[in-house]
């Protein structure tokens, strides 16, 4: 075990020996870096201390810092190699390497599974969001295995890797209740009325599924060809009941 001491101005033959002796311990032993002499804890190889009496003489630790060029043209990092980017600004902050990759470890908490506060969305630096800042789908699981993904163009998928609509699921929907707004393209479900035509608010016998052509309250039309209209043929309006 070696501790190291902040050392006054002695003989240059005294540091250059306490120097020596730190290299050689140093790749068989855990050392201690503190202010008391206190032994390292036995699982870490370094262990840092920042034990003074006054609280405005405690100390940090200073990893390297650079520019992400500088960064960039550390040839062949290894894995868990950590660095503080000064500048440029939208790069400025903690990075480690990963299997190849540089990646930031960006301010602030986590996503936290009881919720988050404190958020900013938005887009831009220190601005919040969920999902990917590199040119990768967003992948959601349950059970380890892929349910749902958002691809590079935004397309959503359900149950598909590769969606090609914004909407894109293998299965059904479910459509329930009316509560819609009366915006033109929105569809709502209505379901069965068995006291029409007692209840004016509901005027419907039958449940059916309702499109909004105009955006009013009065633009609602239903969606199931009762009428089993010709696959091809031109459309006509459905008579009055």
């Amino acid at each position: 075990m070696t501790t190291f001491r902040s050392l006054s101005f002695g003989s240059f033959a005294t540091t250059a020996t306490c120097l020596a002796l730190t290299t050689v311990l140093a790749q068989t032993n855990n050392i201690a870096v503190n202010r008391d002499g206190a032994a390292p804890h036995p699982h870490g190889l370094l262990d840092v201390q920042s034990n003074y009496l006054l609280p405005q003489t405690q100390k940090g630790v200073l990893i390297p810092r650079m520019i992400d060029t500088e960064r960039d043209a550390i040839a062949a990092p290894a894995n868990g190699l950590t660095v503080y980017v000064t500048a440029p600004t939208s790069e400025e902050g903690f990075w480690f390497f990963d299997n190849g990759i540089w990646n930031r470890i960006m301010p602030g908490s986590p996503w936290d599974i009881l919720g988050n506060t404190g958020t900013v969305p938005g887009v831009g630096v220190g601005q919040n969001y969920l999902g990917t800042s590199d040119a990768q789908p967003l992948v959601f699981r349950t059970n380890n295995l892929e349910r749902a993904r958002v691809d590079l163009q935004g397309d959503f998928g359900v149950g598909v890797i590769n969606p090609v609509e914004k909407l894109d699921l293998l299965g059904a929907i479910k459509q329930t209740g009316t509560a819609a707004t009366n915006t033109a393209g929105t569809i709502r479900y209505t379901t069965y009325n068995a006291l029409w035509p007692i209840t004016p608010f509901n005027p419907y016998s039958y449940s059916q599924h309702e499109g909004n052509i105009n955006g009013t309250p009065t633009g609602w039309r239903k969606i199931e060809n009762d009428y089993t209209e010709v696959k091809g043929a031109s459309y006509a309006a459905a008579g009055s009941p």
